[in-house]
């Protein structure tokens, strides 16, 4: 009797084992777990730690190698959109007064007395020409629409080597015709350029001087006292037998992506 009793409990107590092994959570029986043949492992070996850090290292390195192309890219597709408003603003200006706008040059006698022409396209009156500037004082003051603050004629003279702006019209008109219509405040600075003349303001390429090359700026000599002017990288212009473009002009921009020189114009695509 006591036998019957013992084999029905061994055989209640099977039963409950099975169902809970099929009823366990992670796929594996109870059963198993108590044996000494199963163990949890404790972590990653070295090697497989090795590894894991070379592929993050790879794919971190992939990841910059192509921000930094996708930058590059987006700095020239700014350049080339800039390139293009300048040049459609420049012939429409030719359009309108029969000549392109006046450049940065000058005619140097040197010792023999032969002349020898001489051209600063960094510093030029680009942007007064294409926005237009108001005159007063018979032509010896000007300013654009939108400034307060006049500029003499002996300024555009010392800086631009010209007596005063061909696209200007007579105060109080308050609009002069401009072929700029919208131009961004990071389009233009304004820097003192000439050593007793006023601040003027110039168009300047969306990509800022090499900060590698402090000491050869785009200006030269640098007079404003602002250390940021030697970042300041402007829009070259030359109206004055230009190089690429002969009968018309050379405007370009020039930048260093990564380690390479590069200069985008309109004479080359």
């Amino acid at each position: 009797m006591k036998l019957g009793r013992t084999c029905g409990r061994r055989r209640s107590a099977n039963r409950q084992s099975a169902i809970a092994d099929r009823q366990s959570p992670f796929g594996t029986p109870h059963s198993a777990l108590r044996t000494p043949q199963f163990k949890a492992r404790g972590g990653f070996s070295l090697m497989e730690l090795l590894t894991v850090i070379s592929i993050i290292g790879l794919l971190l390195a992939i990841g910059v190698g192509a921000s930094g192309i996708a930058g590059r890219k987006m700095r020239e597709a700014r350049l080339r959109a800039e390139l293009h408003a300048y040049t459609t603003a420049i012939e429409s200006y030719k359009a309108v007064f029969g000549h392109y706008p006046p450049d940065n040059h000058r005619i140097v006698r040197d010792r023999n007395g032969t002349n020898d022409l001489n051209v600063n396209p960094a510093v030029n009156q680009l942007y007064y020409e294409l926005v237009g500037t108001i005159a007063t004082n018979q032509g010896k003051l000007y300013r654009t629409a939108d400034r307060q603050t006049w500029i003499d004629s002996e300024t555009f003279q010392e800086t631009f080597n010209v007596p005063g702006i061909v696209n200007s019209v007579q105060w109080p008109t308050t609009r002069p015709q401009s072929f700029l219509p919208s131009v961004k405040a990071e389009q233009r600075k304004q820097a003192k350029l000439s050593r007793k003349a006023d601040a003027v303001e110039i168009l300047v390429a969306p990509v800022d001087w090499p900060a590698k090359w402090p000491n050869n700026p785009a200006f030269s000599p640098p007079f404003d006292k602002d250390a940021k002017l030697k970042r300041v990288n402007p829009w070259r212009y030359v109206s004055t037998h230009p190089t690429n473009n002969p009968g018309g002009f050379d405007l370009w921009a020039e930048y260093m992506a990564g380690s390479q020189w590069r200069v985008i114009g309109n004479w080359k695509e």
